[in-house]
């Protein structure tokens, strides 16, 4: 008997994570200097090397800072405190602030350091806003508790090298020294990024439906035949190519707290009718966890259906987005798929695509009548009792096959299917045209445990169109549409 190998029907796709980077580095010669300066007479600067940097002010403890000021590129400055150890907001101490934000910040003012010295200005009088210093990009005011105020300034990120340095300014010292991208990340966050974000999980693999509505419209379910697209039509979806889509649903990630949803003006902030409205479903599930014994234990969770909520713009980069009761900002760039991918892009052009596994059964109405076939899986059972499997643990299967309820031979069936039906694809994209005008040439049904997928051929001049579950993506040709007979 032919053995057929089944699979599980879910396949976990590890996540893949889209880093993005940008270097610049400090100018290590005179040119850079001159350049900036506009002046060709007077002798170049001396400029040290990386590993000559100074400790502009030696290592602190937050203990010995009373408060800091910053004022990141927008402009609007705000305040930190030190308090326990840690810093807290100043406005409001009970206002939760991302840890990896605040150690950024204490990191950099409990220890100033300078990669290199650029130039003195006392001996080379330059224009500061040549380096961006005047005015500053961003800056840091810090006081300790000895009374002393600190002052960091920051301009222009320094071109023409490897290491992306940036010039800046200790209180009235003349020296331009160059901070390394810590120091400028940790004063160039604006008040918006303080709060901690919630961070929306979609676990993809129990993933049952997905829904948008707004300027975009397009779901699709998952069956055990695979992914089915149920609005704006009914369509088989592209296993590939939904692999990438819920990707993209599993990364979508929040930059910015705003405010809890009772607090927002939502008709502002385009939330009252959103732009677009996605709809995710997550299937009930089992959790096994070990106890401190290695006894395990399971417990039932419930669907979880979560909804995002698509508003206007907040800047250049990010739009509003309403979740679990609190309003967010989200960048274009994680999001954009959702407003852009349709339901075409996404169609399965080869309906027949499908293991043999998946099936239970085949149908076939053609001019010659109707054949069913009946696909009958049976676990391999060793000589111990124990079921057959492959290397990864999967079970083997036996395969049988029933045409019209009668035994045949199993082997010119699943050749049939391999080599004629399953490689159908089409030939172009087709005008959806109403089938009822037409005499049906065929009609391929395809069945699994709950779901079927019916595949019909039209016949148009040269070509065939494939209507599948009543939608029309595609046509065929004439000689792919004949391979299919006779049936075996």
């Amino acid at each position: 008997m032919k053995q057929v190998q089944k699979k599980q029907s879910r396949v976990i796709h590890p996540r893949t994570i889209l880093i993005l980077a940008a270097s610049a580095a400090l100018i290590m010669g005179t040119a850079g200097y001159f350049v900036l300066r506009g002046d060709t007479q007077d002798p170049p600067p001396v400029i040290h090397t990386a590993s000559e940097y100074v400790t502009i002010l030696g290592k602190y403890d937050l203990d010995d800072i009373v408060s800091v000021t910053i004022t990141p590129p927008g402009g609007e400055a705000y305040s930190l405190l030190s308090q326990d150890g840690k810093l807290v907001y100043a406005d409001d101490p009970s206002f939760p602030l991302r840890p990896g934000i605040t150690d950024l910040v204490a990191s950099n003012i409990c220890t100033v350091r300078s990669e290199n010295t650029v130039l003195d200005t006392a001996e080379h009088p330059v224009k500061l806003a040549d380096f961006g210093l005047e005015p500053y990009r961003c800056m840091c005011t810090f006081q300790l508790t000895d009374g002393t105020v600190n002052t960091i300034r920051i301009g222009n990120q320094i071109a023409g090298g490897e290491i992306p340095y940036y010039y800046f300014m200790w209180n009235s010292d003349p020296r331009i020294f160059a901070g390394g991208t810590d120091m400028y990340s940790a004063f160039s966050y604006d008040r918006s990024f303080l709060h901690t974000v919630t961070q929306p999980s979609v676990n993809t693999d129990i993933l049952d439906a997905v829904e948008i509505t707004g300027l975009n419209t397009l779901s699709f379910r998952y069956t055990d035949i695979g992914w089915q697209i149920t609005s704006p039509f009914s369509y088989p979806a592209d296993t590939n190519l939904m692999t990438g889509y819920l990707a993209n649903l599993s990364h979508i990630l929040f930059s910015r707290y705003i405010c809890r949803t009772g607090d927002a003006d939502l008709k502002a902030l385009g939330l009252e009718d959103p732009l677009l409205t996605l709809t995710v479903t997550e299937a009930e599930s089992i959790l096994t966890v070990p106890d401190t014994s290695g006894n395990f234990h399971t417990y039932p969770i419930p669907e979880v259906r979560s909804v995002f909520r698509f508003g206007a713009e907040y800047d250049e980069y990010n739009r509003y987005v309403e979740y679990n009761g609190s309003v967010y900002t989200a960048t274009f760039y994680l999001t954009d798929f959702l407003f852009d991918v349709g339901a075409k892009d996404l169609c399965l052009s080869s309906p027949f695509d499908l293991d043999i596994y998946r099936l239970t059964g085949l149908e076939v109405d053609s001019s010659s009548g109707r054949v069913r076939y009946d696909i009958i899986l049976t676990e391999q059972v060793g000589p111990s009792g124990a079921l057959v499997t492959d290397e990864m643990g999967n079970t083997l299967y036996d395969c049988s096959i029933l045409r019209n309820g009668e035994a045949m031979d199993t082997d010119a069936f699943l050749t049939w299917y391999a080599a004629d039906l399953r490689p159908v694809s089409p030939s172009g994209i087709s005008v959806d045209l109403p089938p009822q005008e037409r005499k049906e040439a065929a009609a391929f049904t395809l069945f699994g445990e709950k779901s079927k997928r019916t595949v019909s051929f039209y016949k148009n001049g040269l070509q065939y169109l494939m209507y599948v579950d009543g939608t029309c993506r595609f046509y065929v040709s004439s000689q792919a549409f004949e391979q299919l007979f006779p049936l075996p």
